[in-house]
C-alpha cells in the first residue's frame, strides 16, 4: 500500500483542474493526514475532512458528502 500512495502522491502535482478531496476525519485505510498532504500538493485544491466519518464517506455520510460536492461545483 506505502508504494502504491507514493506513486500516487507523486502524481497528484500534475492535476491542474479544480479539485475537491474530502477524507473521513477517521479513517484508517488512508489516514486524512496522508490525503490533506496529497491536497496539499494538488495546486488550488479544496480539502475538506469530514468529522467523525471513516474510510466509505459516501455510505457514512452521503448528506453530507453531496454537500460538499455540490457546493464545489457551485463555485
Amino acid at each position: 500500500m506505502a508504494t502504491a500512495l507514493t506513486a500516487i502522491e507523486r502524481g497528484v502535482a500534475d492535476i491542474v483542474a479544480p479539485t475537491l478531496v474530502l477524507a473521513g476525519e477517521l479513517d484508517r485505510v488512508v489516514p486524512a493526514s496522508v490525503t490533506l498532504s496529497m491536497a496539499g500538493r494538488i495546486r488550488g485544491a479544496d480539502a475538506v475532512l469530514l468529522p467523525g466519518i471513516g474510510h466509505v464517506t459516501a455510505m457514512q455520510a452521503p448528506q453530507m458528502l453531496a454537500q460538499h460536492i455540490v457546493r464545489f461545483l457551485k463555485n
